[in-house]
């Protein structure tokens, strides 16, 4: 289910973070703009021995979430935050696009942050 009102920009460095700060919570924007594509997808939460991930608002690690090829995810954060919150509650629809992860161990626990100048697609 795509929510777009324009073609994609893949891969153009405009784009947005979806942020999900634990289970059921609604995507927080921490890109540039309210209704921008999305390109990366953080979700907290803690990583268990066995690589699994569970979400969680107070948890100490961070998964980074990239579609393929660095292009954007199906639906904008506009779609994520006024349309649909409920449908993208939590990341869980990107966890199922996703095609690369990133687990960034201990980050969230230190009071890290994450930004759209942290990313960079070549």
């Amino acid at each position: 289910m795509s929510f777009r009102s324009t073609p994609p920009g893949d891969g153009d460095n405009a784009y947005a973070i979806a942020f999900y700060a634990g289970q059921g919570a609604v995507a927080t924007n921490i890109g540039a703009g309210g209704s921008l594509d999305v390109q990366v997808v953080v979700r907290r939460g803690d990583y268990n021995a066995n690589g699994t991930f569970n979400l969680s608002a107070t948890g100490a690690d961070y998964q980074v979430l990239f579609a393929a090829n660095g292009a954007d995810f199906s639906s904008t954060m506009f779609a994520r935050t006024t349309v649909l919150p409920a449908t993208f509650a939590g990341g869980g629809t990107d966890f199922t696009e996703a095609v690369h992860e990133i687990g960034i161990l201990g980050l969230a626990a230190q009071g890290g942050s994450l930004t759209t100048s942290d990313f960079v697609f070549v």
